[in-house]
């Protein structure tokens, strides 16, 4: 005898469904209602919560206006790290109109109790956002951050002190500080202390950091120039490994280059409304190809020393807009040609 199946109608299950999900759904709502009505009588720390919310889209739509409002009102109260939040929305301009003056004074403000914000300050320094360029009041600031558990800010400092850029060279300063990065799981200084072992003929503890640094974050054949800077570190610790064979032919040709007065010079452009005036950019070296499997090798000095990093042919096409060095040369650049040769 078959058994007869009840079949139960859509908008019955639906029904039960909304049922089931209904407390759960209530019971976020009431929170949310309780944060944002602590957050209105003026406490800063639920404030920041709720900015930090929208800021991250927990448990609310994503948005990144409501975000500031709110992280506005707590840095007012003066809460750290809603301070330092405000002044990078000023510096990068992305949500309200960019003014680096306004994003130094709240990195100021916060930098005793933020160690991002003490980060973000020697930024402005370092770059001149904001005020004058002061390079050693920005590894003040950096190496502050770097003693309370800030890895880029020891990462940034170590690569200042290794370039000599605006103080004294100190390659035994360097070295402490990329190991003070390394220690706290930064990408860029793991890259960086890896060349400092590379350089010093260290090629197991070398390859170890590259390692680490590439396990950090998700990595792939390339990485993207637009990338954050921590992806952009990892994926530099990936394509080293792959280029450490032939680092030595590749570097002794870009030498050759130079001395030949023959610089491999691109511009590359990002397009976008998270940039200040819908674009950024900045030059830097194209050194060689792997021809196999059509990798360009870009000797980038926006990322961590040694500043070698791995391109498809695809984004090199896609971010190579020569604007100020295609038109000097009249649209004819030259191009690498250099090619490791794998095993």
């Amino acid at each position: 005898m078959m058994k007869q199946v009840m079949h139960r109608p859509p908008f019955a299950l639906l029904a039960a469904l909304l049922l089931c999900l209904s407390p759960l759904s209530a019971n976020a709502q009431a929170e949310l209602e309780a944060l944002r009505s602590q957050a209105a009588s003026g406490n800063g720390k639920t404030q920041w919560e709720l900015a930090a919310r929208y800021r991250d889209g927990t448990g609310v739509v994503k948005d990144e206006a409501e975000a500031l409002k709110w992280a506005h009102q707590a840095a007012d109260g003066g809460h750290a790290e809603a301070m330092d939040f405000v002044g990078s929305a000023y510096l990068r301009g992305s949500i309200i109109k960019r003014n680096p003056v306004i994003a130094l004074g709240y990195f100021k403000a916060a930098a005793e109790q933020s160690t991002q914000a003490a980060f973000n300050l020697g930024q402005c320094y370092f770059g001149g956002q904001g005020t004058e360029q002061d390079v050693p009041k920005a590894l003040e600031y950096w190496k502050k951050a770097a003693e309370a558990g800030h890895g880029r800010a020891a990462a940034c400092a170590a690569m200042a002190y290794l370039s000599g850029e605006g103080v004294p060279c100190d390659a035994a300063l360097a070295r402490r500080l990329a190991e003070r990065a390394a220690e706290l799981n930064d990408p860029s200084g793991l890259v960086l202390l890896g060349e400092l072992q590379f350089q010093a003929g260290e090629l197991d503890a070398a390859k170890a950091n590259w390692t680490k640094a590439s396990k950090l974050r998700p990595t792939g054949p390339t990485g993207h120039p637009a990338q954050p800077s921590a992806n952009a570190s990892a994926q530099q610790g990936a394509d080293l490994l792959k280029l450490i064979a032939g680092f030595d032919q590749a570097t002794a040709f870009l030498k050759g280059e130079l001395d030949a007065g023959r610089p491999v010079v691109v511009d590359f452009k990002y397009i976008g409304p998270q940039y200040p005036g819908g674009s950024a950019g900045h030059t830097l070296n194209v050194c060689g190809y792997i021809a196999e499997e059509s990798l360009y090798i870009l000797c980038n000095p926006a990322v961590a020393t040694p500043g070698l990093q791995l391109i498809s042919a695809a984004d090199l096409k896609n971010f190579w807009r020569s604007d100020h060095y295609g038109a000097l040369s009249k649209g004819i650049l030259s191009r690498p040609a250099f090619a490791i040769e794998r095993p």
